[in-house]
């Protein structure tokens, strides 16, 4: 009868089933979690339990408008007094689910302001991690808005690498490596080239493979215009 610990439960079994690849059985779990969350008294609860329907979603990308749905929902509930792990989690979510659907503009004032929250809190990760969404929204809408001026794109990518660097995170680190290389690419492939292939050492040296085959494949197409 703890609905709040059979969410938290839940919510893990669903992290876990998620990540070995069983997908089937973390959907069940999600759908639990979504029916505990509408039962729930508790805010926080009924925010969480929308956090964790809209992750799935969103990783799977299988509903999108079921995920957008259920963060406007949690975001409706969010007030002053809420805790920062609920806003950084809600507003981080928005974010994913605003971008991966093209609305970029929208998407990036989720990432800067939890960039904001994330500084005023001194939680030097996320203040890395928000950088990082915003970078890469950013270089998203240039695909599919080339006419949008983006000419502070890399001061966002390299201030990524900088917040990663003092928040002592490799694996941030390697993704803001990657990002630089991919921002200068088509017109300073030289200096593009050197932050890849820091990225291909560190990440060699470090065992993070995806890391290591995202910043190959960079430095393939760097290598393929020349």
């Amino acid at each position: 009868g703890n609905i709040r610990g059979e969410v938290l439960s839940r919510a893990n079994l669903h992290t876990m089933f998620y990540e070995s690849g069983r997908l089937g059985r973390a959907a069940r779990e999600v759908e639990r979690v979504s029916l505990l969350g509408e039962r729930a008294q508790d805010r926080e609860v009924r925010i969480r339990a929308r956090v964790v329907e809209s992750q799935f979603f969103i990783n799977t990308g299988s509903n999108l408008g079921r995920a957008h749905r259920a963060l406007r929902q949690a975001e409706a509930e969010l007030d002053g007094e809420a805790a920062y792990w609920l806003n950084q989690h809600v507003w981080h979510a928005l974010g994913n689910v605003l971008q991966l659907t093209g609305q970029y503009d929208d998407a990036i004032k989720y990432f800067r302001r939890l960039h904001r929250e994330a500084s005023d809190q001194q939680d030097l990760s996320t203040v890395a991690r928000a950088q990082l969404s915003v970078t890469n929204a950013l270089l998203e809408r240039r695909s599919y808005e080339p006419y949008v001026n983006d000419a502070p794109l890399y001061g966002d990518a390299n201030e990524a690498l900088v917040a990663a660097r003092r928040a002592r995170d490799l694996d941030l680190e390697l993704e803001a490596l990657r990002l630089l290389g991919e921002v200068l690419m088509s017109e300073q492939p030289e200096r593009a080239r050197t932050y890849v292939d820091t990225c291909i050492e560190q990440a060699g040296k470090s065992r993070r493979s995806l890391a290591l085959s995202k910043c190959l494949w960079i430095r393939g197409r760097l290598l393929a215009d020349s």
